[in-house]
């Protein structure tokens, strides 16, 4: 949990960030001190999560005004092929530090719409000026052949949105979920998996946790979490090879097979559809067999 020092730390570091780079920034676009603050709070939580120095985070800063929402855009070139697109959206309450503003969910399907336009380049970039340029940078490497992840964080020195986030059983047993199936796919034989198995680490971790949880994540705490690793335990190797049946025959639906390429798997791990379809094929697995 944040204290009043946490707060008081992170507003002098803001502050500092404010000296050295305020006038930088002024000119660049509009300018007033809440203004600054706030853009100084992004750019360290830019510089904080992607590890980069802070004079690369104030570059990765829109200009404000019509930039969709988006308060900084990052790219990171993974390979020939693949790019990391990380967006940031920061609210910075600098009148008080008690910790009582937070995010507004309003901002949620103004920004949603705004990674939709981002990637579609055949919708006009309208009242999205500041940020035209890297956009269009973004859509040429698009077209170009490289793939797209895309990471949305909202950042601000409010509550937390939403419900407190996870407790600590939750994580522990998230985590261990993740370890065991990262480790099941790390033993299979090269040449009989599928070829999919390599990108699916995180999807069929979060598939297994479904799996074995149903809507009962919720109620995980250190009072069950014993009786939730257990069962686990017991049940990792078969929900494991059901999961990743059920990816296969999801895949295949849409229309991905052995003979698709590489880079067609991976970009099928990031597309909303295929948890659809996953759905779908395992309510399909589910239904009794006719007779």
């Amino acid at each position: 949990m944040a204290t009043d020092l946490d707060a008081g730390i992170v507003d002098q570091r803001v502050g500092k960030l404010v000296e050295v780079y305020g006038a930088r920034r002024a000119a660049r676009g509009r300018d007033d001190e809440p203004r600054r603050r706030s853009n100084a709070f992004c750019a360290l939580c830019v510089s904080t999560l992607l590890g980069i120095e802070l004079d690369e985070a104030v570059d990765a800063l829109t200009d404000g005004g019509e930039d969709g929402g988006v308060d900084a855009i990052h790219v990171t070139h993974l390979g020939d092929d693949e790019m990391l697109v990380t967006l940031f959206q920061a609210k910075y309450e600098h009148k008080t530090l008690a910790g009582k503003a937070g995010f507004p969910a309003s901002e949620i399907p103004k920004l949603t719409e705004t990674i939709r336009t981002i990637f579609d380049p055949n919708v006009p970039l309208e009242k999205m000026s500041s940020i035209e340029a890297r956009v269009e940078e973004i859509r040429s490497l698009i077209r170009d052949g490289t793939y797209p992840s895309v990471r949305v964080v909202l950042c601000n020195n409010g509550p937390r949105w939403g419900a407190d986030g996870l407790n600590g059983a939750q994580v522990v047993l998230a985590t261990t979920i993740f370890r065991d199936v990262s480790a099941m796919i790390a033993k299979t034989t090269p040449g009989a998996a599928p070829p999919f198995l390599t990108y699916s680490t995180h999807y069929a971790a979060m598939l297994c946790g479904m799996a074995l949880l149903g809507a009962r994540f919720g109620s995980v705490d250190h009072r069950s979490l014993s009786s939730h690793i257990d069962d686990w335990a017991n049940r990792r190797t078969s929900l494991f090879s059901m999961i990743v049946d059920w990816i296969g025959d999801a895949l295949t639906d849409l229309g991905v097979d052995d003979s698709s390429s590489l880079q067609r798997v991976a970009a099928q791990f990031r597309r909303a559809d295929l948890l659809d379809t996953v759905l779908r094929v395992a309510k399909r697995d589910n239904e009794p067999k006719a007779t």
